[in-house]
């Protein structure tokens, strides 16, 4: 298994924070078998909401897609 993801965020104001992440795996039994056909791509984007600043308290929802399917 390999695997690679990346998430960027920008704070746009003190309570709302966009994001936009990505992900790379290849899976395999042995290091032989690892071809494309054992890729999964993924990426999407977020929102995340501050409910309370100062202990720090989240929401956030994201919406991602992969090379096989999508979902909230």
């Amino acid at each position: 298994v390999g695997m690679l993801q990346a998430e960027v965020r920008f704070e746009k104001s003190p309570r709302w924070t966009p994001a936009f992440f990505a992900g790379f795996a290849r899976m395999a039994t042995k290091i032989s078998d690892l071809d494309h056909s054992n890729s999964f791509y993924s990426g999407g984007a977020g929102i995340q909401y501050t409910l309370d600043p100062e202990n720090r308290t989240k929401l956030r929802l994201d919406f991602g897609v992969t090379n096989r399917e999508s979902g909230a």
